[in-house]
Protein backbone atom coordinates (compact mmCIF):
# COMPACT_ATOMS: atom_id res chain seq x y z
CA UNK A 1 0.00 0.00 0.00
CA UNK A 2 2.88 2.25 0.38
CA UNK A 3 3.51 1.72 -3.75
CA UNK A 4 0.12 2.95 -4.03
CA UNK A 5 0.24 6.05 -1.98
CA UNK A 6 4.26 6.93 -3.96
CA UNK A 7 2.58 6.41 -6.93
CA UNK A 8 -0.45 8.55 -6.24
CA UNK A 9 1.22 11.55 -5.00
CA UNK A 10 3.28 11.19 -8.10
CA UNK A 11 0.24 11.38 -9.94
CA UNK A 12 -0.60 14.64 -7.94
CA UNK A 13 2.11 16.73 -9.24
CA UNK A 14 2.22 16.08 -12.75
CA UNK A 15 1.37 18.99 -14.73
CA UNK A 16 -2.59 18.25 -15.77
CA UNK A 17 -2.54 18.43 -11.82
CA UNK A 18 -0.81 21.94 -11.64
CA UNK A 19 -2.65 23.61 -14.23
CA UNK A 20 -5.57 23.19 -12.73
CA UNK A 21 -7.40 26.24 -11.24
CA UNK A 22 -6.40 27.63 -8.27
CA UNK A 23 -9.34 26.76 -6.19
CA UNK A 24 -9.12 22.80 -7.28
CA UNK A 25 -5.88 22.68 -6.79
CA UNK A 26 -6.53 23.95 -3.55
CA UNK A 27 -8.36 21.37 -3.06
CA UNK A 28 -6.46 18.20 -4.19
CA UNK A 29 -3.52 19.98 -1.61
CA UNK A 30 -6.16 19.78 1.68
CA UNK A 31 -7.29 16.58 0.61
CA UNK A 32 -3.91 14.74 -0.26
CA UNK A 33 -2.27 16.19 3.43
CA UNK A 34 -5.78 14.75 5.07
CA UNK A 35 -5.62 11.43 4.00
CA UNK A 36 -1.52 10.90 3.74
CA UNK A 37 -0.97 12.43 6.82
CA UNK A 38 -2.10 9.46 9.40
CA UNK A 39 -4.37 6.98 7.10
CA UNK A 40 -4.03 4.46 9.83
CA UNK A 41 -5.71 7.13 12.01
CA UNK A 42 -8.08 8.05 9.74
CA UNK A 43 -9.37 5.01 9.39
CA UNK A 44 -9.60 4.22 13.05
CA UNK A 45 -12.13 6.79 13.71
CA UNK A 46 -14.19 5.80 11.19
CA UNK A 47 -14.10 2.33 13.46
CA UNK A 48 -12.12 0.41 11.63
CA UNK A 49 -9.27 -2.46 12.54
CA UNK A 50 -5.69 -0.75 12.69
CA UNK A 51 -4.81 -3.16 10.66
CA UNK A 52 -6.18 -2.07 7.64
CA UNK A 53 -5.01 1.58 7.86
CA UNK A 54 -2.86 2.18 5.57
CA UNK A 55 -4.55 -0.03 3.02
CA UNK A 56 -7.77 2.36 3.15
CA UNK A 57 -5.45 5.47 3.33
CA UNK A 58 -4.47 4.66 -0.46
CA UNK A 59 -7.58 3.88 -1.34
CA UNK A 60 -9.04 7.57 0.52
CA UNK A 61 -6.67 9.88 -0.74
CA UNK A 62 -8.07 8.50 -4.31
CA UNK A 63 -11.54 8.94 -3.56
CA UNK A 64 -11.09 12.62 -1.63
CA UNK A 65 -8.79 13.40 -4.62
CA UNK A 66 -11.02 12.42 -7.34
CA UNK A 67 -13.80 14.33 -5.53
CA UNK A 68 -11.67 17.66 -5.29
CA UNK A 69 -11.06 17.53 -8.90
CA UNK A 70 -14.63 16.89 -9.18
CA UNK A 71 -15.97 20.22 -7.86
CA UNK A 72 -17.54 22.74 -9.17
CA UNK A 73 -14.65 23.86 -11.50
CA UNK A 74 -14.26 20.46 -13.52
CA UNK A 75 -16.31 21.07 -16.65
CA UNK A 76 -14.47 23.98 -17.34
CA UNK A 77 -11.24 22.35 -16.77
CA UNK A 78 -12.21 19.21 -18.98
CA UNK A 79 -13.39 21.95 -21.80
CA UNK A 80 -10.25 24.02 -21.37
CA UNK A 81 -7.45 21.68 -20.53
CA UNK A 82 -7.68 18.89 -23.26
CA UNK A 83 -6.27 18.53 -26.52
CA UNK A 84 -8.66 19.24 -29.34
CA UNK A 85 -8.25 16.20 -30.68
CA UNK A 86 -9.66 14.80 -28.02
CA UNK A 87 -12.42 17.24 -28.04
CA UNK A 88 -13.05 16.13 -31.80
CA UNK A 89 -13.22 12.89 -30.80
CA UNK A 90 -17.33 13.24 -29.14
CA UNK A 91 -18.38 15.07 -31.77
CA UNK A 92 -17.02 12.44 -34.25
CA UNK A 93 -19.11 9.13 -32.04
CA UNK A 94 -22.07 11.49 -32.44
CA UNK A 95 -22.41 12.15 -35.83
CA UNK A 96 -22.25 8.61 -36.11
CA UNK A 97 -24.24 7.69 -33.85
CA UNK A 98 -26.55 9.82 -36.11
CA UNK A 99 -26.49 7.15 -39.07
CA UNK A 100 -28.65 4.98 -37.59
CA UNK A 101 -31.44 7.75 -37.38
CA UNK A 102 -30.78 8.19 -40.86
CA UNK A 103 -30.17 5.51 -42.51
CA UNK A 104 -33.33 3.85 -41.15
CA UNK A 105 -35.98 6.24 -42.80
CA UNK A 106 -38.22 4.69 -44.92
CA UNK A 107 -36.62 6.56 -47.79
CA UNK A 108 -32.84 5.64 -46.88
CA UNK A 109 -33.56 2.36 -46.46
CA UNK A 110 -34.90 1.89 -49.44
CA UNK A 111 -32.63 3.65 -51.69
CA UNK A 112 -29.78 1.55 -49.36
CA UNK A 113 -31.39 -1.61 -50.57
CA UNK A 114 -31.36 -0.73 -54.35
CA UNK A 115 -27.52 -0.13 -54.41
CA UNK A 116 -25.80 -2.91 -55.61
CA UNK A 117 -22.38 -2.35 -54.00
CA UNK A 118 -24.50 -2.81 -50.76
CA UNK A 119 -26.08 -6.51 -52.00
CA UNK A 120 -23.42 -8.40 -50.57
CA UNK A 121 -22.86 -6.53 -47.46
CA UNK A 122 -23.18 -9.37 -44.65
CA UNK A 123 -26.70 -8.97 -42.72
CA UNK A 124 -27.42 -5.22 -44.31
CA UNK A 125 -30.16 -6.97 -46.25
CA UNK A 126 -31.95 -8.06 -43.18
CA UNK A 127 -31.23 -4.47 -41.36
CA UNK A 128 -33.05 -2.95 -44.60
CA UNK A 129 -35.87 -5.19 -44.13
CA UNK A 130 -36.69 -4.04 -40.53
CA UNK A 131 -35.95 -0.74 -40.82
CA UNK A 132 -38.86 0.53 -39.22
CA UNK A 133 -39.16 -1.49 -35.78
CA UNK A 134 -34.74 -1.12 -35.53
CA UNK A 135 -35.21 2.65 -36.02
CA UNK A 136 -37.27 2.50 -32.70
CA UNK A 137 -35.27 0.01 -30.81
CA UNK A 138 -32.23 1.98 -31.23
CA UNK A 139 -34.23 5.25 -30.36
CA UNK A 140 -34.93 3.72 -27.10
CA UNK A 141 -31.18 2.45 -26.52
CA UNK A 142 -30.19 6.33 -27.15
CA UNK A 143 -32.78 7.47 -24.83
CA UNK A 144 -30.65 5.19 -22.10
CA UNK A 145 -27.90 6.34 -23.14
CA UNK A 146 -28.94 10.06 -22.52
CA UNK A 147 -29.90 9.42 -19.40
CA UNK A 148 -26.85 7.65 -18.36
CA UNK A 149 -24.90 10.29 -18.98
CA UNK A 150 -26.77 12.10 -15.97
CA UNK A 151 -26.51 9.07 -13.68
CA UNK A 152 -22.88 9.22 -14.59
CA UNK A 153 -21.94 12.43 -13.72
CA UNK A 154 -24.19 12.25 -10.29
CA UNK A 155 -22.07 9.16 -9.20
CA UNK A 156 -18.76 11.25 -9.74
CA UNK A 157 -19.92 14.50 -8.47
CA UNK A 158 -18.72 16.29 -11.40
CA UNK A 159 -20.49 19.61 -11.06
CA UNK A 160 -20.83 19.31 -7.26
CA UNK A 161 -23.21 17.21 -4.94
CA UNK A 162 -26.35 19.57 -5.66
CA UNK A 163 -29.85 18.55 -6.90
CA UNK A 164 -27.94 14.96 -7.06
CA UNK A 165 -31.50 13.23 -6.08
CA UNK A 166 -33.00 14.86 -9.19
CA UNK A 167 -30.23 13.68 -11.41
CA UNK A 168 -30.13 10.17 -10.60
CA UNK A 169 -33.52 10.17 -10.61
CA UNK A 170 -33.97 11.38 -14.01
CA UNK A 171 -31.01 9.16 -14.80
CA UNK A 172 -33.36 5.84 -15.41
CA UNK A 173 -35.94 7.72 -16.36
CA UNK A 174 -35.39 7.61 -20.38
CA UNK A 175 -34.88 4.59 -20.85
CA UNK A 176 -38.55 3.76 -18.94
CA UNK A 177 -40.05 6.08 -21.42
CA UNK A 178 -38.50 4.78 -24.22
CA UNK A 179 -39.20 1.50 -23.20
CA UNK A 180 -43.01 2.19 -22.69
CA UNK A 181 -42.81 4.08 -25.57
CA UNK A 182 -41.60 0.59 -27.34
CA UNK A 183 -45.05 -1.21 -26.13
CA UNK A 184 -47.34 1.09 -27.88
CA UNK A 185 -48.67 1.00 -31.72
CA UNK A 186 -46.13 1.89 -34.21
CA UNK A 187 -47.05 5.30 -35.13
CA UNK A 188 -47.43 6.24 -31.16
CA UNK A 189 -44.61 4.41 -30.72
CA UNK A 190 -42.28 6.47 -32.94
CA UNK A 191 -43.86 9.48 -31.61
CA UNK A 192 -43.31 8.62 -28.22
CA UNK A 193 -39.60 7.90 -28.64
CA UNK A 194 -39.32 11.41 -30.27
CA UNK A 195 -41.05 13.11 -27.66
CA UNK A 196 -38.51 11.25 -25.46
CA UNK A 197 -35.62 12.71 -27.03
CA UNK A 198 -37.28 16.19 -26.73
CA UNK A 199 -37.41 15.57 -23.10
CA UNK A 200 -33.80 14.30 -22.69
CA UNK A 201 -32.48 17.47 -24.57
CA UNK A 202 -34.80 19.58 -22.18
CA UNK A 203 -33.39 17.64 -19.13
CA UNK A 204 -30.02 18.27 -20.70
CA UNK A 205 -30.60 21.74 -21.10
CA UNK A 206 -31.50 22.21 -17.70
CA UNK A 207 -28.51 20.43 -15.82
CA UNK A 208 -26.03 21.94 -18.64
CA UNK A 209 -24.33 23.43 -15.18
CA UNK A 210 -23.19 20.25 -14.33
CA UNK A 211 -21.50 19.60 -17.46
CA UNK A 212 -18.64 20.71 -20.25
CA UNK A 213 -19.71 23.36 -22.26
CA UNK A 214 -19.40 21.59 -25.47
CA UNK A 215 -21.18 18.85 -24.46
CA UNK A 216 -24.90 21.28 -25.03
CA UNK A 217 -23.37 22.37 -28.54
CA UNK A 218 -23.06 18.74 -29.56
CA UNK A 219 -26.92 18.08 -28.16
CA UNK A 220 -28.00 20.84 -30.25
CA UNK A 221 -27.53 18.88 -33.82
CA UNK A 222 -27.83 15.65 -32.45
CA UNK A 223 -31.39 16.16 -31.08
CA UNK A 224 -32.31 17.93 -33.93
CA UNK A 225 -31.50 15.35 -36.49
CA UNK A 226 -32.75 12.40 -34.39
CA UNK A 227 -36.30 13.63 -34.28
CA UNK A 228 -36.26 14.41 -37.58
CA UNK A 229 -35.64 11.35 -38.90
CA UNK A 230 -38.31 10.10 -36.77
CA UNK A 231 -40.10 12.85 -37.72
CA UNK A 232 -40.14 11.43 -41.14
CA UNK A 233 -40.28 7.50 -40.32
CA UNK A 234 -43.68 8.83 -38.26
CA UNK A 235 -44.87 11.32 -41.94
CA UNK A 236 -44.43 8.22 -43.79
CA UNK A 237 -46.47 5.13 -41.98
CA UNK A 238 -49.08 7.94 -40.77
CA UNK A 239 -49.61 8.50 -44.80
CA UNK A 240 -49.32 5.08 -45.79
CA UNK A 241 -52.17 3.22 -43.13
CA UNK A 242 -55.72 3.17 -44.28
CA UNK A 243 -58.27 4.89 -42.46
CA UNK A 244 -59.28 1.47 -40.96
CA UNK A 245 -55.68 1.18 -39.38
CA UNK A 246 -55.98 4.40 -37.92
CA UNK A 247 -58.87 3.43 -36.55
CA UNK A 248 -57.49 0.22 -34.71
CA UNK A 249 -54.62 1.93 -33.47
CA UNK A 250 -56.85 4.31 -31.66
CA UNK A 251 -59.16 1.43 -30.56
CA UNK A 252 -55.68 0.13 -29.45
CA UNK A 253 -55.03 3.20 -27.54
CA UNK A 254 -57.96 4.13 -25.74
CA UNK A 255 -58.14 -0.01 -24.02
Amino acid sequence: MDVIRTTLRSVLRLKPIQALSGGTRVGVAAATARTSANPKQWWNRRGAGSGSGAAYGGFALARTTTRALCAGTAPEVAAEKVGALTLALPYALGAAGLIPFVALTPQAASALGGLPALQDVPGLTCVLSRAPEMQLWYSALICSFLGGVHWGTAMSLLGGPKALPLRYIWGVTPSLLAWGSLALPYTSSVFGCMCSLGLCYAADSYFLPFFPKWYATLRVPLTVVACGSLSLSLYTAYSKSDPASKASEKTKLQE
